[in-house]
């Protein structure tokens, strides 16, 4: 998976998690878990984090 790819991936989680309208700390650590699985930085996951939000409102 490219970069992007695995971005995408993270913000689709995030998508799915917020479905009910709020993010589980379980869910949350889990997506977590996977964004270290994929390499990706903290920060990053943060702004994927803010975008699902942010659509979301």
């Amino acid at each position: 998976l490219s970069h992007d790819d695995k971005l995408d991936f993270i913000s689709c989680i995030f998508e799915v998690a917020y479905a009910d309208g709020d993010l589980h700390y379980l869910e949350h650590h889990t997506i977590k878990k996977i964004s270290n699985i994929l390499k990706l930085h903290r920060n990053e996951i943060i702004a994927a984090k803010a975008e699902i939000e942010s659509y979301l409102d």
